[in-house]
């Protein structure tokens, strides 16, 4: 039992080490004062809400609460995202989006060879 409980719990840390890992292998571009993850997409959409702004900022939430998950808090800003795409409807009255972009952060003073 004891074994069973030890080695699960080295597979899943593991896992979550080689899942960071990857996330952080991936190429990142310098795009002005940010690094953005190559041409790497996330997605999010949101429910369906009266006001198509609603239904917007709960996409936004979507695609940052992934992408902060994955990445970390600095990557999370969809307003420092790139490659943008937003597609909202409107049906029976409700309107639902679904967004993606490619997420981005601050170059940090200095940074240079780190991730190019």
């Amino acid at each position: 039992m004891r074994f069973t409980a030890v080695f699960l719990t080295a597979l899943i840390l593991g896992i979550s080490f080689n899942f960071v890992g990857e996330a952080e292998a991936r190429k990142k571009h310098r795009h002005g004062a940010k690094y953005c993850q190559g041409d790497h997409l996330h997605y999010g959409s949101s429910n369906s809400f009266k006001y198509r702004k609603h239904a917007m900022r709960d996409a936004i939430r979507s695609w940052a609460g992934f992408t902060i998950f994955e990445y970390g808090e600095a990557w999370g800003h969809w307003r420092l995202s790139i490659n943008k795409s937003v597609n909202c409807s409107k049906s029976d009255g409700l309107w639902k989006c679904s967004i993606q972009s490619t997420p981005c952060r601050r170059a940090k003073r200095g940074e240079r060879a780190k991730y190019l």
